[in-house]
């Protein structure tokens, strides 16, 4: 939110009028830029922060400067867009746009007693009518102990990136069922004060 009047200040709307939809979007992405050059915001936090905002009740969306509003926070990151104007160009959805992935559900199932080797597990699921192949980039390493108590990628420097292939058969109407992937990985060392994690980047085809 405050990144967000942030933007209006910045982009020099007008305070003593009402802002329009389209100034509200240019707020919104004036700040998810801000955050995700300033702080590490990943696309996968953008979607779960567009979740909450979308999800926020009666009572919650009284106490916002705003009046409750649809929110489009995924459309400021570059890669959905670029992905969306992509698939509207060829009339059909994108295979990328049918994967449902959230790093913020990522899971270390296990670790070993020095940090170094983790069992890890993400899940996945394929929201559109055929099936697709993707090709799964694993990007494994280390970031501070505070960033992870505050789930910024700030500090994320990567250490190893592996690749997982897999076929994702079409989805279900109405199904919010995802299939779980795991993996076994191993950094060569762990700083003082940080921490192994993961994130995962799909690329699919039909």
């Amino acid at each position: 939110m405050y990144a967000h009047e942030c933007g209006h200040h910045a982009l020099g709307h007008d305070p003593r009028a009402s802002f329009s939809a389209a100034q509200e979007q240019e707020a919104d992405c004036y700040g998810i830029r801000a955050l995700v050059s300033r702080v590490g915001l990943t696309p996968s936090d953008v979607a779960i922060l567009q979740t909450d905002m979308t999800g926020l009740g009666n009572s919650m969306a009284r106490r916002l400067p705003w009046r409750p509003r649809t929110y489009d926070l995924e459309g400021c990151v570059p890669a959905v867009a670029a992905r969306r104007l992509a698939a509207a160009r060829q009339g059909e959805t994108s295979p990328d746009a049918c994967v449902v992935h959230n790093d913020g559900e990522n899971a270390i199932e296990k670790a070993s007693r020095d940090g170094r080797v983790i069992d890890g597990m993400y899940s996945v699921r394929n929201a559109c009518a055929r099936d697709v192949h993707c090709t799964f980039a694993i990007e494994v390493g280390t970031l501070l102990e505070s960033d992870v108590d505050v789930g910024s990628w700030r500090s994320f420097r990567v250490r190893r990136t592996m690749t997982q292939e897999h076929m994702l058969k079409s989805g279900q109407a109405g199904s919010s069922a995802k299939t779980e992937f795991r993996f076994q990985a191993t950094v060569d060392t762990v700083p003082a004060r940080e921490l192994v994690d993961f994130r995962v980047t799909p690329a699919c085809r039909y």
